[in-house]
């Protein structure tokens, strides 16, 4: 899997555990203005938590694969969440940044080519 598609794939998962800022993301137009330039220090951060980030979902996934209990398996999840809400803020953003951070680079060749470059 190349690094982009990691990237989309963490990005979709932070989103769908993270509901409620997926709800204020969803009420904003289609045709907004493309996003602003995201500044280098906010980048890095981003990549740090992206790690964290990562590390959390490989950790619960091997978890989660290995439970057949529904409720165990939506424990996992919020564990999982909550951890990831933590990965994001000792990275120094707060989940909202960190996804429109991600919904920059997404839309972003440019960015997303600089971002790679980082790791």
């Amino acid at each position: 899997m190349t690094y982009f598609n990691k990237l989309i794939a963490m990005f979709a998962t932070l989103l769908l555990l993270l509901s409620s800022s997926l709800s204020a993301q969803q009420s904003m137009p289609q045709d907004a203005a493309p996003p602003a330039e995201v500044p280098v220090e906010k980048l890095e951060k981003f990549v740090d938590a992206q790690k964290s980030i990562l590390d959390i979902q490989k950790k619960y996934s091997n978890k989660m694969e290995n439970t057949d209990d529904q409720k165990q398996s939506e424990q996992l999840r919020q564990q999982a969440n909550q951890e990831m809400v933590v990965a994001v803020e000792e990275a120094g953003l707060d989940v909202d940044s960190y996804n429109q951070i991600a919904m920059a680079v997404r839309a972003d060749p440019e960015l997303q080519k600089q971002l790679e470059d980082m790791n």
